[in-house]
């Protein structure tokens, strides 16, 4: 059973405490901690919310960005309950999200470290436009911006 609410902060501290090794690691080469990146994306959200799946966290994901302004950095982290989510399931719910992150901003864009495989696929079945790979962070990773909207 997938239940899902507006995310509150006690849920970035769990998320924290249980995320997949391959979002700890996304933070981390991104130049960020893990708990900083989250409580960053969490406190800048616009829309945000949490997925549990048999009472357990599973992802957290929303929108953050400016009031007014155009362009929102959408954001989705998880942690090993997501697994216990069909992928066909979690990718229908991601995109009526990323729907719902439209009406807030016209253009949604951020970055996904380019060897997180799953990610960059969900993203794809969710409709964002993926470019060319760029070095970012302290160790030059390769990340691709991801982009919808105009």
């Amino acid at each position: 059973m997938i239940d899902i609410y507006p995310s509150e902060l006690r849920d970035v501290r769990e998320l924290s405490n249980i995320l997949r090794e391959k979002d700890r690691q996304e933070a981390l080469n991104a130049g960020v901690e893990p708990h900083k990146a989250l409580y960053h994306s969490f406190k800048q959200g616009i829309y945000r919310r949490t997925a549990f799946v048999d009472g357990m966290l599973a992802a957290m994901w929303g929108v953050a960005g400016v009031t007014l302004g155009l362009i929102g950095q959408p954001y989705l982290v998880t942690s090993k309950h997501v697994e216990d989510i069909s992928p066909i399931k979690f990718a229908r719910i991601y995109r009526q999200e990323v729907e719902e992150m439209k009406k807030f901003f016209p253009i949604l864009e951020n970055y996904v470290d380019a060897s997180y495989n799953e990610a960059v696929r969900m993203l794809e079945i969710a409709g964002f436009k993926i470019d060319n790979p760029i070095e970012l962070g302290p160790n030059k990773t390769l990340f691709y911006r991801f982009s919808i909207g105009r």
